[in-house]
């Protein structure tokens, strides 16, 4: 049956809900106050991300490719999967960032809105794709600690129970340090999306496709890297490129916005 899991792997989890659902709340909150921004570019940044990458790219896409190549010809080869992987999230997203921010965003786009639309975009990411299954993984981990789950799973039949037993084993198999790792993930995967929002304002801003092109690049390449590490150099050095690289990216970004005159949204568009 279970065994139980360690606090530290807990406390782990609850780390990564805070950063995850904490994070970008206290981050779009700041920004309204210090940036003086809107909140509309939040809803626009999140709904872009539903949109575009949960919806179009994962289940449109995706549905299309793996009916017509099938997933092992995909995952085969990491170097196949990464340029694949890659590609997509980054043309997926970073267009419909350009498409969002051209269309919606007429007369709120500034400076100031991008970084609230790069929060909203990363937020609602870390949000969905992580925050949520952290916290269903912490309500697991208390009822396998107290010992309820075990009377849970007995409920089930055999088969169920086995594969209900091998998905949540990594709880209690996984090291402790994994669970933090995720949370520092989440921090540089929103520190990227809100440099790449600010990549794409300037595209539309000043009507230069090729700042379009760098932020899909930086995005294929920031996704493609964590695909080929992950497989080939373990979960430390994934991290530590993820972490290296968003920063990198950050501190450029984050130049070249010091640098832009503050304008009105009015007079950007």
């Amino acid at each position: 049956m279970t065994q139980p899991v360690s606090v530290i792997s807990i406390i782990g989890m609850v780390f990564t809900v805070l950063i995850s659902i904490g994070l970008p709340i206290a981050l779009m909150v700041m920004a309204r106050k210090k940036l003086k921004s809107d909140w509309l570019p939040v809803v626009i940044g999140a709904g872009t991300f539903i949109v575009f990458a949960m919806i179009l790219e994962k289940v449109v896409f995706n549905s299309i490719v793996v009916a017509v190549i099938g997933t092992d010809k995909l995952t085969s080869n990491i170097w196949i999967y990464a340029l694949f992987g890659g590609l997509e999230a980054a043309v997926f997203e970073e267009l419909g960032r350009f498409a969002s921010m051209k269309l919606l965003m007429k007369k709120k786009l500034n400076k100031q809105n991008s970084i609230m639309f790069g929060i909203g975009h990363g937020g609602i990411e870390a949000i969905l794709l992580v925050g949520i299954s952290m916290i269903s993984n912490i309500m697991v981990s208390i009822m396998i600690n107290s010992g309820t789950y075990d009377a849970t799973l007995s409920l089930l039949d055999p088969n169920t129970r086995a594969i209900t037993l091998q998905q949540i084993s990594v709880l209690w198999l996984s090291e402790s340090w994994l669970f933090f790792m995720s949370g520092v993930e989440r921090i540089a995967a929103l520190a990227f999306h809100i440099s790449a929002s600010y990549l794409v304002y300037r595209s539309v801003k000043n009507r230069k496709p090729l700042l379009l092109c760098i932020a899909i690049g930086l995005h294929f390449l920031f996704d493609a890297g964590v695909l080929v590490l992950s497989n080939m150099a373990g979960a430390i050095l994934t991290e530590c490129f993820l972490v290296v690289f968003a920063a990198a990216v950050a501190v450029v970004v984050f130049r070249a916005y010091r640098k832009e005159k503050d304008t009105s949204a009015e007079e950007q568009i």
